[in-house]
């Protein structure tokens, strides 16, 4: 593939590889006016600290059920001789008052540990919506949490009204006044009677979350006061401070702290979590910003940037994924949050590092405001980092390729207990794959193995492969850690979207056209950079380009959409193509208002929609509920991105399942296009098999 893009970039000749599918950051660095704090970097764990672990050796760890509450639950007379076994040397879930045998890695739930907050100033929220709604003649009542799972939310009742509700008419894109309806919070009910008799309306509103590690306790639900707390605000974040100052006291048995989120707890379902899965709406990202609205904060964000925060920039763009082409606004409330963050995370390592603990952060648990792209795991001070390899290729380098000088631990996300021996050996083998892959290229400083950790115990099978990978992985390290690979220095691919750096390896984005590209690029010998198409307009594409790649799905970050309208872009990737430079298109982008808008340079022109139902569904950058879909056929009332890949059958329209082909767990919609003899070539079609696990 090497010298396919070389000859492309002699040639100046554009290629397109086409792929019609049913899928679907600031400029690389915070605002200039961050306060100063926010830029500067924590201390170090001190160099001499008592429990410092040799840089020579990987971290090798394991987790270990020491609650006798668990039915995992391994007793450490039976974990013991198989830590030692596998030969880890770090074990997390150890009971912290007794001595492990090996460092031991405590978790601690930074957002709600043993916190009721009683203030609804200092409750973390969500806004969520509701669907679109015709108003009659008579007032209009709404049911703000239908299709929502209500035992988790609570609307706010002392929280200034401008912020807590507001009120869309759909053709005018404007809110109501607040005269024109009433909400009663206790029973989450919204009665609209002002706006016009014809006209579809929807309310956004503010909800109290409950968070991921609540969802699943019955009786904790039924304690309304319990909420997550913002661990900015001072009262939150003090006892949080003592909880743990306290805890590093009395556990000397504790080597590294590893909270399990930050700021925000993990927002796992919207929708009621025992309900069928077809009912259930996963939203599941670590990059979800949108968990971050506290009363205080919004009004902060207004402050600072002289304009209300737009719940819109959550509700209508995928909550939290970065797919979407980002408003300004809401770039500008990441920049926010991550300043806010970065500073809490800041003093709470330094306190861990004052008393010769590391800490371990888990690049996986919905931890706002880190990006590893933009430096910011090392800037707050952390000395480990596990980074989950569950998005499939380039979960590896989301993390090696950025977090210096944090340790990198790469996390196996297998357990594959009652799996019949073939069928585990061939999960094992394809996603040892995809992981060895990178680290070949770039060898991560530890490994561990997610899933059931010692209770492995009690499956001699799975017990078995999991030696095995630990060894191969100590085999990897011993060869391969600390080497330069090689690549051609001077070959830059640059790969174009709207978030640039900001969404460097970005696995949580599953569109089709990423997927496939990440399992070609993530060890392709050549220099992979993101370029955003802001930087693009203000600077043209960078001078050391080899190889431009426009890759994805229309109207989505990396297709483009509305960037295709601004001629600055257009003259820009045209004067660097006219001049010799490579371009590769995938998943038909630059297709904005109905037409390529480098048609006249890829060489083709859209052909059209298969179909009427097609249009309506396919590649729309807006959300169900925009779409039309109403509560019967989308029963959780929740968000799903119309422009994404559909991973499971029950997530795909209707209207569109007669003209669509599986491939793997894709969805694929074939379509055509009109070529023109313009010196383009299809050089490839897009069918998993071309790119598949394990493709060299």
């Amino acid at each position: 593939m090497t010298n396919s893009l070389s000859t492309l970039k002699r040639a100046g000749v554009t290629a397109l590889l086409l792929t019609a599918t049913a899928s679907a950051g600031y400029i690389n660095k915070p605002a200039a006016d961050l306060p100063e704090a926010n830029r500067s970097p924590a201390a170090p764990l001190p160099a001499d600290a008592e429990r410092a672990f040799p840089r020579e050796e990987p971290l090798l760890t394991l987790l270990n059920w020491s609650n006798p509450k668990s039915p995992n639950h391994v007793p450490p007379d039976v974990a013991e001789p198989f830590i030692r076994k596998l030969g880890v040397n770090h074990v997390w879930g150890w009971d912290p008052s007794l001595p492990c045998p090996v460092h031991s890695v405590h978790l601690i739930c930074q957002t709600y540990k043993q916190i009721t907050v009683p203030n609804e100033q200092e409750w973390m929220y969500v806004y969520l919506r509701t669907p679109w709604l015709e108003k009659g003649e008579a007032p209009l009542t709404v049911d703000m949490l239908q299709g929502y799972y209500s035992g988790r939310f609570m609307l706010p009742r002392t929280v200034d009204p401008a912020l807590a509700v507001k009120v869309e008419e759909e053709d005018a894109g404007t809110f109501l006044p607040p005269d024109a309806y009433a909400v009663n919070p206790g029973k989450a009910v919204l009665t609209l009677s002002g706006g016009t008799a014809g006209k579809r309306y929807r309310a956004i509103f503010l909800a109290s979350d409950k968070g991921f590690n609540l969802i699943h306790h019955k009786q904790q639900l039924s304690y309304p006061r319990r909420r997550i707390g913002d661990g900015t605000v001072s009262s939150v974040k003090a006892h949080q401070f003592n909880w743990l100052k306290t805890f590093l006291n009395e556990h000397p048995h504790a080597d590294v702290i590893r909270p399990t989120s930050e700021i925000f707890d993990r927002f796992d379902r919207m929708a009621d979590p025992v309900a069928p899965h077809t009912a259930r709406l996963p939203i599941y990202s670590r990059n979800a910003f949108w968990q971050g609205m506290s009363p205080a904060r919004l009004k902060r964000f207004e402050q600072r940037y002289g304009k209300p925060f737009d719940p819109r920039w959550i509700v209508d763009h995928g909550f939290g994924e970065f797919g979407f082409v980002p408003e300004e606004g809401y770039r500008q409330w990441i920049d926010l949050i991550r300043g806010e963050l970065h500073v809490y995370v800041r003093e709470r390592n330094n306190l861990v590092h004052q008393h010769g603990r590391r800490v371990r952060v888990f690049y996986g648990d919905n931890y706002v405001g880190l990006v590893p792209s933009l430096g910011d795991i090392a800037h707050c001070g952390y000395d480990e980092a596990v980074s989950a390899m569950d998005g499939g290729p380039g979960s590896v380098r989301t993390m090696t390729e950025f977090p210096e000088p944090t340790r990198v631990i790469v996390r196996f996300p297998w357990s594959g207990h009652g799996t019949e021996p073939a069928v585990l050996r061939s999960a094992f083998d394809t996603r040892w794959r995809w992981m060895k892959r990178e680290c070949l290229f770039q060898c991560p400083d530890g490994f561990t193995m997610g899933g059931l950790g010692t209770a492995l115990t009690g499956y001699p099978v799975v017990a078995a492969e999991t030696e095995r990978i630990f060894d191969d992985f100590r085999t990897v390290y011993d060869r391969t850690h600390g080497q330069e690979v090689f690549r051609h220095k001077d070959f830059n691919v640059y790969v174009l979207n709207a978030w640039g750096n900001m969404a460097a390896w970005n696995t949580k984005v599953h569109y089709l056209s990423q997927h496939l590209l990440h399992k070609v690029l993530v060890d392709m010998p050549v220099n992979v950079h993101w370029l955003s198409f802001d930087e693009v307009i203000e600077r043209g594409v960078p001078g050391d380009a080899t190889v431009l790649l426009l890759c994805g799905e229309p109207g989505t970050a990396w297709g483009g959409g509305r960037y295709w309208r601004n001629d600055a872009l257009l003259t820009a990737v045209r004067d660097y193509v006219t001049g010799g430079g490579g371009l590769v298109t995938i998943g038909a982008p630059t297709l904005v208002d109905g037409e390529l808008a480098l048609g006249d340079l890829l060489g083709v022109a859209f052909a059209g929609y298969a179909n009427d139902d097609c249009a309506a569904h396919l590649w729309n950058i807006n959300r169900w509920s925009m779409a039309g879909r109403d509560p019967e056929t989308f029963p959780h009332g929740g968000v799903m991105p119309l422009a994404k890949v559909f991973t499971n059958a029950h997530c795909m329209p209707a209207e569109l399942l007669p003209h669509l082909e599986t491939q793997y767990n894709f969805w694929t919609l074939r379509h055509g296009v009109h070529l023109r003899p313009a010196g383009a070539a299809i050089v490839a079609h897009e069918m998993a098999e071309d790119v598949g696990d394990g493709a060299p």
